[in-house]
Formats: C-alpha cells, structure tokens, sequence
C-alpha cells in the first residue's frame, strides 16, 4: 500500500512540520519542503514560523538557488509576526554568498540587517573574510573595529586576515592591528 503525504502528515504541529523542513533542508530536497509549506497552509491551516521559512532558505541556498532565497527573504520582510527574517535567515544567505565569493551580496545583506537587528558573531566574521579574500583589507579592517567593540575577534579570522595580508603585501598594517598573532589557540574557544 502506497503512503501518501495524508499518512505523514496525520497529527501533525507546526514543530512536527519543522522537524520534516529540517530534514528537507539537510537533503538539499527545496521542492518537497515547499510543498510541505504550501501543505501546512492550504491542509492544515498551519501557519509556518521564522524556523519554517528558515529551513526552505536552506534548501534553496544549500542548492545555491540564491534567486529563490532571496525572494523568499523579500516576502519574509514584508511580514509583521512570526515569519519576520531573524539572525538566521540573513545569516543562511550571507554564508553560501561567502562561499560563492560574492563580496558585494555579503555587504550588502550585511547591511540591511544592521538596520534591523544586532548581527552575531559569525555574520561580522564571514563579512570581513569575504572582504579579506576580495583584496578589500582596508575595508575588512574597518568592520574588524567595529567588531571588536562587540566580541573578541576569533584566532580563525586571525589567520584568514593573516594570510590574507601576507598575500596583499599589507602585513605593517596588520601587525599595527593585532601585534602577534596568537600561536595557540585556547581549547575553550571555538
């Protein structure tokens, strides 16, 4: 007997529907975590949550479908309550943008979420290596100043700056910015 989505759905919660997005999300599967969504609204008079829409923006990026997960972060800022982008919504975008080495998207989401939000420590760190990696040093130097006023600046991005200035022939500026760079790395941080 063939099972239909009914039979998986059957009983179902909007943090039971989450759990399913998650697992979409994990397998890159967009087309089955949209129709999950469009099923929690039309069957089930579920409304997805900031977590729902988080999940298919990582189907989408996951599959370096940006286009897709860019409208979708569109529509989500046009929403008033629970379905209003958060932290981890500009930060799904911002990382395959770092990886897809597209400096001008990562700025730029970057800075429509200062407007809105407080960024966390891996959205300022994947900024200001993309902006290394892009030749930007004077630039990622500045954001770095402006993260320090927030956290401490991870011995990752330390070395990405490193390397990066050892590269671009700007290691004076470097040096007069950290002093020496740290050798070992304290087990208690990530």
């Amino acid at each position: 007997e063939s099972r239909g989505l009914g039979d998986v759905y059957k009983r179902q919660t909007l943090y039971n529907f989450n759990i399913i997005l998650e697992s979409c999300q994990q397998y890159g599967n967009n087309h089955f975590a949209r129709r999950v969504i469009i099923d929690m609204y039309s069957v089930f008079y579920i409304k997805p949550d900031v977590d729902s829409w988080n999940y298919l923006l990582g189907c989408y990026t996951s599959q370096q479908k940006m286009l897709n997960a860019e409208k979708i972060l569109d529509w989500m800022k046009t929403q008033v309550d629970v379905a209003k982008p958060n932290v981890k919504s500009y930060r799904l975008l911002i990382v395959q943008y770092c990886r897809l080495k597209c400096p001008d998207q990562v700025h730029r989401l970057f800075t429509e979420m200062i407007e809105s939000m407080e960024p966390d420590i891996e959205c300022w760190s994947r900024l200001v290596e993309v902006l290394a990696r892009s030749k930007s040093i004077p630039e990622a130097f500045q954001y770095i100043d402006k993260m320090k006023e927030k956290f401490s600046i991870p011995l990752k991005l330390q070395h990405i700056l490193l390397s990066c200035c050892r590269r671009n022939n700007t290691m004076l500026e470097y040096t007069s910015r950290f002093g020496e760079v740290q050798t070992k790395q304290d087990p208690y941080e990530l």
